[in-house]
């Protein structure tokens, strides 16, 4: 039943329709004017805009899970998120929910990423020891950014030798935090298996954070074990796997570590986004929206090739492409270098192509 409203009262809708647009530097102008972007940023799919506008025209019904907020009724709700993820990743993933039972709900994985690296430099310096986390070269830069608030050291190691990177360097139960597929290039690392293998066999005591916010980007689905003795906490976020979700802000940490700093999301919690999270993946299975997008990095490639080289290469993530290094490096493409490589996000003309 609808409530009542206040009697007198007009209710006027506000958008953000006529709010300034935001500057963007020199640098960017020229980037984009090439059609491509240092910061991954993802381009607004369709799909998702519709399964949005579906999702407020239900409004009337969907409304009623702030109702009673007295009895507890939605302390629990993040559960269903969670429940719909291990269901709708299952082809990817197999989780076995249970073996990590600490699952909090999160302002994407952002929040989870910082509030993990902040409980490990209290934890550390409690004992008397120098907070580290491990990553590897070219990594996702909210690791680092995290961990610099925090004054915890960060070890970058090279991913191509990590056997001999990892053997002097890595103490027991520092945490090793890695993104599956690799935001590094974007591409579903070949060696994730016998990397997990190798903790197992010499660090087996490594708190090994695996970051999933590029599931649901790359056109073949990856088979990402999860069931790893050192495994110890999986990132999740819908801002990549559903384009067009970036400021709903949904996402978590399901954990076997219990993490105070996120006990509170059990009451501190987005319902309208945990919401569009699970009607997004319930009516968006996984490999949909990648499927439709290579057809729009295929034509990013191939308008892309004229002005960057014919060595442009496609990732597999749909929005990200990398080149080798040429000899005489523009300085644009110096800019871009990531780990050996030259990274390059698609998305302007990922956008170009979506709007035709």
């Amino acid at each position: 039943m609808r409530p009542a409203s206040l009697p007198g009262m007009a209710i006027e809708i506000q958008t953000f329709d006529n709010v300034p647009q935001g500057e963007l530097t020199a640098y960017d102008k020229k980037l984009h004017a090439l059609g491509i972007m240092k910061t991954i940023y993802v381009p607004v799919h369709p799909r998702v805009t519709e399964i949005k506008i579906e999702l407020g025209r239900a409004a009337e019904r969907t409304v009623n899970m702030f109702q009673n907020p007295h009895r507890r009724q939605q302390d629990l709700m993040h559960e269903m998120f969670f429940e719909t993820y291990g269901d709708w990743s299952r082809a990817a993933l197999n989780l076995d929910l249970p073996s990590f039972p600490f699952q909090y709900p999160a302002s994407g994985s952002n929040e989870a990423i910082r509030e993990t690296i902040a409980f490990h430099a209290s934890q550390s310096q409690t004992a008397g020891q120098e907070p580290r986390i491990h990553v590897f070269e070219g990594e996702y830069e909210g690791y680092t950014a995290h961990a610099q608030t925090h004054n915890v050291t960060i070890v970058k190691h090279s991913r191509d030798d990590f056997e001999a990177s990892l053997e002097h360097s890595l103490k027991p139960g520092e945490p090793f935090y890695l993104s599956m597929p690799s935001g590094i290039d974007g591409n579903i690392w070949p060696d994730y298996d016998r990397f997990l293998r190798h903790l197992e066999n010499r660090h087996p005591m490594t708190r090994l954070m695996v970051d999933l916010a590029y599931l649901n980007t790359t056109q073949e689905t990856p088979i990402i074990r999860t069931d790893s003795p050192v495994i110890d906490g999986i990132f999740i976020s819908m801002s990549k796997s559903y384009p067009g979700t970036y400021y709903d802000r949904v996402g978590g940490l399901i954990s076997k570590t219990q993490m105070p700093g996120l006990y509170g999301n059990k009451w501190f919690k987005n319902l309208n986004g945990l919401l569009l999270g699970i009607n997004l993946m319930t009516n968006s299975p996984l490999g949909e929206i990648p499927a439709d997008m290579a057809r729009a990095q295929r034509h990013a490639i191939d308008k892309l090739r004229g002005v960057l080289g014919d060595d442009l290469t496609p990732s597999d993530v749909t929005f990200i492409a990398t080149q080798d290094v040429p000899e005489d490096p523009s300085e644009i493409q110096k800019s871009l270098l990531r780990a050996g490589k030259v990274r390059y996000c698609l998305t302007p003309s990922i956008i170009e192509f979506l709007h035709k």
